[in-house]
């Protein structure tokens, strides 16, 4: 509006030329002007890709652009990976291992803090929120309100501060650089890091170009970081398919996103030139996020309605890379709800150990009643202050059915809800070193051997009880182990493994010395009747053979 009606008629007419060239032209305003005391200049480059918004100019984004960045992301991630396998490689030169305990709590903080973690997941849902609205903008060249570019690229800061701690903790840390799951992450954030960066503060690039929406695979690594601190009470179905929608959700997007992109690029394309025909039909396809999104469905569905495709010899190669990795995804998510279905009933998964928690063991094959018992004195009101830490995991066999289903029942009523968080309910066998390892034995505070106390075969109970007590011994030498057992004369078995004595309670030998003190004590055994309770089978619950 303020610029002269021959100013704005020359540069109307200049548009309509069809002028492909670069120019730069200077217009000054006329002295008739209100502001005829200062000179503006206007620079106009670029005609075909130049749009004049706000005062500002923007530029399509181009395969230039896309050479730009692609070149910027493979440097910066070779280089990090170059120099960490040197600084690995002399670690004592720098005083690696100092540097990697000065670390240490700062990277546990960025990989298991919940705070942090939601932090860093509303930074990447930003950029990603970001280049939508730049797609999606009435503005054909993406220009969005200066907010969400500032906060973009503020935001950014924090996420290389965050790249350099973790690369260089990494790199003090191992002695054969970044690990496996280090350059998986690298690979993400060089894409997201520099890209952005480049764009806002290189001063050479006319156009909103970013890789800002591999951000989206980033949601998906903060979401199994948050994954592996919480707290369940078994692994389930429900959690599985969050954890497969969100793996799956992050691709799509990410995919789409990168269709999208190559796509709608100006100029020629590249690495190979798209054939004339093709070129004019990439030009009339509307590429936005719905229909893009659409695309990549399809495609990993291998529906394939065939009112879409892409043009360009790089968007066809990635329709494959889509295909194969999207089918996998798709068979994975199924087989994981499958799974996780399976192993709920069945009392499968595993324990996931918190560093904040401790958690203690218990196997065998324990009634429903001595369960209950346990678990009602180890959370007991009068010493809850002392197990607010403390976790137990029930590792019962799988021939346990109709307890396991019991315990469960137990767990869900009102009164008992509260426990649910700090028990875990798994089926396997303590002989198997594999099930050890599901419940994290190597990590657990102490282990509890439990017979079946109504067992028509005491004998049998407490040598199996002995077979087991020795494979966890030979599993972890370290973990105390508190075994009971139903008779006297089989305390050496317990002995013989390693158990001390000490740890070793014998029903029998209670019984007995509860008779032999009532033929001691006068009224020893009505004492004794008043502080202890008998126990049975509930009413209309099988044993268990």
């Amino acid at each position: 509006s303020s610029l002269a009606p021959s100013t704005a008629a020359c540069i109307e007419g200049w548009l309509m030329t069809g002028c492909h060239h670069e120019l730069e032209h200077t217009h000054d305003v006329p002295s008739n002007a209100s502001n005829a005391s200062n000179a503006t200049s206007y620079t106009i480059l670029s005609h075909s890709h130049i749009h004049f918004h706000n005062g500002t100019f923007c530029q399509l984004p181009s395969w230039d652009d896309f050479q730009v960045h692609l070149g910027l992301y493979l440097g910066s991630l070779f280089f990090l990976v170059g120099v960490s396998m040197m600084l690995s490689a002399c670690r004592s030169a720098w005083g690696g291992e100092q540097v990697a305990r000065y670390l240490r709590k700062i990277v546990r903080d960025f990989t298991m803090s919940k705070v942090y973690l939601i932090i860093q997941a509303a930074i990447s849902l930003l950029m990603c929120g970001a280049h939508v609205m730049r797609l999606e903008a009435e503005d054909p060249y993406g220009n969005i309100a200066s907010l969400w570019n500032r906060l973009e690229s503020y935001s950014c800061f924090l996420y290389l501060l965050e790249l350099l701690v973790v690369w260089l903790y990494d790199s003090a840390n191992s002695s054969g650089g970044v690990s496996g799951i280090s350059i998986t992450r690298l690979a993400v954030d060089c894409a997201v890091v520099p890209s952005v960066l480049f764009r806002w503060f290189s001063g050479s690039q006319l156009s909103h170009f970013s890789f800002s929406y591999v951000a989206s695979l980033r949601v998906y690594g903060l979401w199994c970081a948050f994954r592996s601190t919480l707290s369940i009470y078994r692994q389930g179905v429900a959690l599985q398919l969050v954890h497969a929608g969100i793996a799956l959700a992050s691709f799509v997007f990410c995919m789409a996103m990168f269709v999208q992109q190559v796509e709608t690029l100006t100029g020629p394309t590249w690495p190979i030139p798209a054939a004339p025909s093709f070129a004019n039909v990439m030009q009339a396809q509307r590429w936005d996020l719905a229909s893009s999104v659409y695309f990549v469905l399809l495609t990993i569905t291998t529906v394939g309605y065939g009112d879409l495709w892409p043009r360009s010899v790089l968007g066809q190669l990635l329709t494959v890379v889509i295909t194969t990795v999207g089918i996998f995804l798709v068979l994975r998510t199924a087989h994981g709800a499958f799974d996780a279905a399976r192993l709920g009933m069945g009392g499968g998964g595993h324990y996931e150990r918190k560093t904040s928690c401790k958690h203690v063991v218990v196997a065998g094959t324990p009634s429903y009643q001595v369960l209950c018992d346990f678990v009602q004195e180890l959370y007991h009101e009068d010493h809850m202050h002392e197990a607010d830490d403390l976790n137990l995991v029930l590792l019962l066999n799988p021939a346990m059915r109709s307890t396991v289903q019991a315990m469960k029942a137990y767990f869900g009523k009102v009164q008992n809800r509260h426990l649910r968080h700090r028990v875990w309910i798994l089926q396997g066998s303590a002989l198997k070193r594999r099930d050890l390892d599901r419940v994290s034995y190597k990590d657990c505070t102490m282990a509890w051997l439990l017979p079946n106390v109504y067992a028509s075969d005491p004998e049998r109970e407490d040598v199996e009880n002995a077979m087991r007590a020795l494979a966890m011994r030979r599993h972890t030498p370290y973990v105390r182990i508190a075994a009971l057992m139903l008779k006297l004369e089989h305390q050496p078995l317990m002995l013989s493994v390693g158990v001390p004595k000490g740890d070793i309670l014998c029903a029998s030998e209670v019984k007995q010395g509860l008779l032999g003190k009532a033929c001691q004590v006068q009224g020893f055994t009505a004492w004794a009747a008043i502080l202890l309770k008998n126990t049975g089978v509930p009413q209309g619950m099988a044993y268990d053979v």
